[in-house]
């Protein structure tokens, strides 16, 4: 195969894992490699080991820079790029063998091709906790013409929130200028994608397993710097931009709409409970928190967040949080209870 895959990876305080990301693209077969690793500012011997790796083999480059997060340090990896397909890996991830060459093989004539993932689950103490595995993976394509009827299926057959686990066109992203978000906290990933989706003439999703994401094991992500107050807000984001990119796209299939919205409203679940969970002492954050909570809990995001979610809680919950203002009373009035108001 001619085609060069450029692969991506943002490097920072990852020298326990970083060979055996390193290790496991360059031993990928039958396919022209460029392995492009951004050392994002990483105060350990992140930096050193990229550069040694760089010297034994032509094939990597590495790009210094000050530490601004890992979408700033993608974006640098695609302003480098040579290749004519792009893929992402974090450096506390791998690739499982001749993945790549089976990739291409499948979907050389798709804009994007998906490629399935396996995950590691660890303990807080690095224990591991479980693996998890779809039971099989099927290889088919999907065309433009084709979106409105099938488009669930890609939401199926592969998580589409990842970035990662995924060859892009290159000629695609440099048309159309797509880049990551630095702005975003969470949800960088699947606002990447979709941007790309909309511009796709065929998505194939590939029968490989790709991707070996290794989740608790390493420190957590060192690019959400923000206060989880702000979590809400990139989850609401990519709400929206998600409503626009299905009506871009003229998908109006409602029979398959759980397929398409689940994985976007398992985040926005995990939003709200980064809200409920954010530590106060004084009475100003308290009262910060609250309005925070309340105001999310007003959005249209929510509000389609409780349709789906109906099962998920009991009757007692599911009435307070049909009524956000009255929830959002009675835990002022226990905010302030605590503190003698």
């Amino acid at each position: 195969m001619n085609e060069k895959i450029s692969v991506i990876v943002p490097v920072y305080k990852a020298e326990r894992f970083l060979a055996r990301c390193v290790d496991s693209i360059l031993a990928q077969a039958d396919v022209a490699l460029e392995l492009l690793l951004v050392d994002d500012g990483s105060p350990d011997r992140s930096g050193e080991i990229c550069d040694d790796y760089a010297k034994n083999d032509a094939r990597v480059k590495v790009i210094h820079q000050k530490n601004a997060g890992a979408s700033a340090a993608r974006n640098a990896g695609l302003n480098a790029a040579t290749g004519e397909w792009i893929m992402f890996c974090d450096a506390d991830d791998e690739l499982l063998p001749k993945s790549l060459a089976k990739m291409l093989e499948e979907g050389s004539d798709a804009d994007l091709i998906l490629g399935g993932m396996e995950t590691y689950k660890f303990t807080p103490r690095r224990n591991l906790l479980e693996t998890r595995r779809a039971l099989q993976r099927q290889a088919f394509s999907i065309e433009k013409a084709d979106f409105q009827t099938d488009f669930y299926k890609l939401y199926e057959s592969d998580n589409l929130l990842s970035s990662c686990a995924k060859l892009y066109r290159m000629d695609l992203l440099s048309e159309h200028n797509i880049r990551f978000n630095t702005a975003f906290v969470v949800l960088e990933d699947y606002d990447f994608v979709l941007s790309v989706l909309p511009y796709c003439r065929k998505i194939c999703s590939s029968s490989a397993f790709v991707y070996r994401w290794y989740q608790g094991e390493s420190d957590g992500p060192y690019y959400a710097r923000r206060s989880r107050l702000d979590y809400a807000d990139d989850v609401i984001a990519v709400y929206e931009k998600h409503k626009a990119t299905l009506d871009i796209l003229q998908i109006t299939n409602r029979k398959n709409s759980w397929s398409v919205w689940k994985d976007l409203y398992g985040n926005f679940g995990n939003a709200l409970a980064a809200l409920w969970a954010i530590p106060t002492e004084t009475t100003k954050e308290k009262l910060q928190k609250l309005r925070r909570i309340k105001a999310v809990l007003k959005t249209p995001a929510y509000r389609a967040y409780l349709k789906f979610s109906r099962y998920e809680y009991t009757k007692k919950e599911y009435f307070y949080m049909k009524h956000p203002t009255l929830l959002s009373m009675i835990l002022l009035r226990k905010e302030r209870a605590k503190l003698g108001k």
